[in-house]
This record gives C-alpha cells, structure tokens and sequence, in this order.
C-alpha cells in the first residue's frame, strides 16, 4: 500500500509524458489521483478510531470504484472520435447522472439500508462483518462491470484491425479483475481478508498500462517520436535554423531546401514556404511541391473561362433566335390576319350589295339571314383584328376570353336557329396564333352550321396532354345546301397551312373535327 501510491504518482507522470492527446491525458491522471486518495483513505481508516469516521471512509470506497470506470469510458469514446457527438454527449450526461444518484444511495445507506442491511447498529462492536448485500449493492455491482465492458467494447470498435489482437492480453487481466470482484462480492473463502483497494488499483494500473503500450490509447515514449510518425512533411526549426525535429516524409524539395539553405545563411531566424505555424521555440514549415497542381488549376481555369464564354455566346445566339422566330411568327400572322380580313370585308361588301328588297315573306328570310351572316362576319373580323394587338404587345390568351368569344358565337348562331353549345373545359394559356386557329375553327363551323337544315352543333375544348389542348366538334343536320361542301373545303384549307393537327371527317347526317393547338411556352 505504502509503495503503491508513490508508483502511482510516478505512472501519473508518465502519462503526462506519453499520451499526446489532451482529453485523453486529463482522464488518465484523474483516475490515477482518485486511486491515490482511496489508498490513502485506507491507510488513514485502519489507524482511526473514531467509528464515525470509520463508517464514512467504508462508503467513500465507493466513490472510485463508480467514477474510475466512468473515466475509461470516456477517454474511450475520445479515443473513437465520437466524444463531441450529440449522441455520445447525452451517453455521458446519462453515465454521470447514474453514477450519481448510486453514489447518493450508498453514502446515506444508514437512512434506508437499500445497499446494505446490517446485523447490528454500524459502529457498535464488529459491525463492519456482520453485513449482508442487498439490492442496491447489485445495482452498483452491476453497473461497474457495464460501464467496463462499454470501455473494452468501444475500444475495440474503435481500434484498428492491426491493434484489436492486442486485447487478449488485455482482457485476460479484466476477466481476472471481474472473477476477483464476484468472489469478493460472494464472500469466497479467503477473500474477505484482501485489500479491496490495493486489488482494484493494481488491477486498473496494469489494465491501462497494456491499453497504453500496445497503442489502444495514445501513447508515446516521446514526443519526438510522435511527431517523427506524422504522415506530412513537416520539419521544426529553432530561432537559429536548427533543425530540431522532422517527420519520417520530410524530404524536401529542391526549391524547399534552396530556400532553407539561403534562410540559414541570411541568418534570417525563420523562414516559411507554402503555410507556417507558430510554436514556442521556433517556427513549423509545411511544404509541398503543388506545381502540378497549380499548373492543373491555371488549365482547369482557363478551361472554364473559355465554357463561361461560349455560354454567353449561345445565351445571347437563342435569344437573337427567339426574337427572330418572334417577329417572323409576327410577321406571318399579320399577314394571314390581313388576307382574312380584306376577303372577309369583300364578303361582306357583297352580301350587302346583295340584299332582297321586297318585303315578302322570303325576301324578308333571305335578308335576315344575309345580315346574320354579315353579324357573324363582322364579329370575325373583330376578334382577328384583337390577335394582331395581343401579339403586338406580347400579350396571351387565356380561356375566359375564348369561352366570352365563343358565347358570343353560340348566341348569334342560336338567334338564326342553329342549336348551339360551346364547353372550354381547360385553364390553358395560348400565344395569339394559337388562338387564330381556335377562332377560325369556330367561325367556319358556324358557317358551315349556316349551311344546314335543322343543324346541332357541340363543341368541346378541353386539355390533351401537358402541352397542347384539343377542339372536338360534332355538326349534325338533315339537310345541307349547296354552299356545305364550299365551306368545308373553305376551312379545311384554312387549317391546312396552320401550325395545328386536325382531323375531318364528313358523312351523310354528321361532320367531326378535332384540332389540337399548342399551349404557350413557360
């Protein structure tokens, strides 16, 4: 006992020496400066002989058998890296919190009697033999031989491949160690006349002293030697140029080393190449050679210069391309709007210049059907003369104003006795020359309706697909006149040199026509 706290205070030492990581070291010497207070407590107690402080130096035993084991889980979720994650922090806070609420229960077992229940009052006459375990001691007992098996199993989680034999040895003093404290715990023979804490010192000292040399914690006989491992180049010069420590990789290049040769002597007391780092005592150069990745940027650089141009290139051609097929679609429905507009007026010149004077019976038919027709005329021409200014100002089309056409339409039809019934099923927006075509398809069905005895005409816009829309429309009658045959022909021809698929068909009691035209692009 005497020897062993002054071995503990030099491995304490060492540690400091040795272990290069901070966190790691801090946990280490905490452990070891909880086992020399609990050797010391034991040579204190067994010269006392106040039995009060007999009964308080028993339960402190407690206090390092529950947080030595603690420690070495943490320094072994450092040692996995994983000790500044979310999850591991709240494990942490979880471990502390257990540990502390078991050690509350067994500094105030003489309140409850939950870890031990005595025979006799505690500290009167052999008290301290005349005990039995209870529940508690269990939990406590139970929860040591936990917190060790989530050290060795985080650590060999952790370790590389290389490394994970070296814990045969290793586990063969921890098993020693838990079969150590069952017997103790189940009062073998022999057992309760050992020294617990002189037991459970050794056994942690040489646990974490494997754990040390073969690598499973950080562990050098020098720091000179952990920095010669590094995998850099790297090289420590004093304030004289010295070279006072090198890796293993530093061979420095022929422009590093001129450099270093003229900093020398220049008598300059530092020199840096690439990056440099401040350290007391001299100055630390990080060197490498990055020409060839320098000369890979330049070109990756000049490379993307060259892309960024041709994409402003081909950005400024589309859009030269879209202004163009812009005005010539301009061009072409301006165009097609004034042919339809002047044989439209020529039309309507002569169904004027034609009108029945009499006021019989048929003249008066033929003159309200003459100027119903001249209605529906002058309503075409309107809306033609709309698209040129909706075109002009880049404006488009929705549905609303075609259903308020088309109502217009069905009305004027319906006045003449044409049964009529338009449905726009579809929130589309059109460009005008889309439209044109819708207007067309409409005013020559109603023509066509014009043309008919008893005609019923049903027509049905609606979505097909993502990018266009479809006109279906059903034209029944029983009996057709001469000018049928003319206005279908009239506006088959005006959809044939459109932009829309369509498709006619006529047969003896009924005409089909469906038209699909494309929506407006994004």
């Amino acid at each position: 006992m005497i020897l062993l706290a002054p071995l503990l205070v030099v491995w304490t030492f060492s540690v400091c020496l040795r272990c290069s990581d901070a966190a790691t070291k801090r946990y280490l010497v905490i452990i070891a400066i909880l086992l020399i207070c609990w050797l010391g407590e034991v040579l204190v107690k067994y010269r006392t002989a106040n039995e009060s402080l007999t009964i308080a130096y028993w339960y402190l035993y407690y206090v390092p058998m529950i947080f030595v084991p603690t420690l070495c889980l943490f320094s072994a979720l450092r040692m996995a890296a994983i000790d500044r994650a979310p999850t591991a922090r709240a494990i942490k806070r979880a471990v502390i919190v257990v540990d502390c609420l078991l050690l509350g229960l067994v500094l105030t077992n003489n309140l409850h009697h939950l870890v031990f229940a005595f025979d006799v009052e505690p500290g009167s006459g052999s008290w301290n033999g005349a005990y039995s375990y209870v529940a508690g001691y269990w939990a406590v007992f139970a929860w040591i031989v936990s917190l060790f098996t989530m050290y060795f199993g985080v650590l060999f989680v952790a370790a590389r491949n290389q490394l994970r034999s070296a814990f045969s040895p290793v586990l063969v003093i921890a098993c020693s160690g838990f079969c150590y404290a069952l017997l103790y715990a189940l009062r073998a023979a022999g057992m309760q006349t050992t020294n617990l804490a002189f037991s459970f010192s050794i056994i942690v000292l040489v646990g974490l002293e494997l754990c040390l040399d073969f690598g499973l914690l950080p562990s050098y006989v020098w720091y000179g030697e952990a920095f010669r491992k590094l995998p850099f180049d790297l090289r420590i010069r004093s304030l004289g140029c010295r070279e006072e420590f090198k890796t293993d990789r530093a061979d420095l290049p022929p422009p590093v080393a001129r450099d270093a040769r003229s900093s020398a002597e220049d008598e300059r007391p530092t020199f840096t190449v690439s990056e440099s780092y401040r350290i007391t005592g001299g100055t630390v150069s990080f060197s490498k050679d990055v020409t060839a990745t320098v000369e890979r940027r330049r070109r990756l650089e000049h490379q993307q210069n060259v892309l960024r141009r041709r994409n402003l290139m081909l950005e400024r051609s589309r859009a030269i391309q879209s202004r163009l097929y812009r005005q010539k679609a301009e061009q072409e429905l301006f165009a097609q709007v004034e042919q339809s507009l002047i044989a439209t007026t020529d039309e309507i010149k002569l169904l004027l210049s034609d009108l029945p004077e009499g006021s019989d019976p048929p003249s008066a038919h033929a003159r309200h059907a003459k100027l119903t027709r001249v209605k529906l005329l002058v309503a075409y021409c309107k809306r033609k003369a709309s698209l040129l200014f909706a075109e002009k100002s880049a404006d488009h089309f929705n549905m609303r104003r075609f259903q308020l056409a088309a109502s217009e339409t069905s009305a004027d039809l319906r006045a003449i006795g044409v049964d009529c019934i338009v449905t726009v099923d579809t929130e589309a927006t059109l460009s005008a020359a889309a439209m044109d075509v819708l207007h067309d398809c409409l005013h020559g069905l109603g023509l066509i309706a014009l043309s008919c005895e008893d005609p019923l005409l049903a027509v049905y816009l609606h979505d097909h697909g993502a990018r266009h829309v479809e006109l279906s429309a059903v034209l029944q009658s029983s009996e057709r006149s001469k000018a049928f045959q003319a206005h279908v022909d009239a506006l088959q021809a005006a959809l044939d040199v459109r932009d829309a698929a369509f498709r006619l068909d006529v047969s003896d009691d009924q005409m089909r026509l469906t038209v699909l035209a494309s929506r407006k692009e994004a």
